[in-house]
């Protein structure tokens, strides 16, 4: 029982897994972002994703402009999830 609420501890405090950005040809972009546990808000999934985009973006020198927001809220065996669509434009 011990090991069972361990491990569990352990995927709850892991955190989420993010594709990184994901090139869709012509300039369009893509993160997605699965949360860990039924816990975490969709909302602070996107928040990290469209942080994400600013950085890469920003390495560029460039800035982000959204194409497309898309969240799955947690549910019956499925965990939270987040998409953001974007490009990177000169400032």
């Amino acid at each position: 029982m011990k090991k069972l609420l361990l491990l569990a501890g352990l995927l709850f405090v892991t955190g989420c897994a993010s594709t990184g950005p994901i090139s869709m040809g012509d300039n369009n972009y893509l993160i997605s972002k699965r949360g860990s546990s039924f816990l975490v808000s969709t909302g602070a999934l996107a928040s990290e994703i469209i942080d994400e985009a600013h950085v890469f973006c920003g390495k560029l020198n460039k800035k982000v402009v959204p194409v497309s927001t898309h969240v799955i809220p947690a549910a019956a065996f499925q965990f939270p999830e987040a998409q953001f669509q974007f490009t990177c434009a000169d400032k």
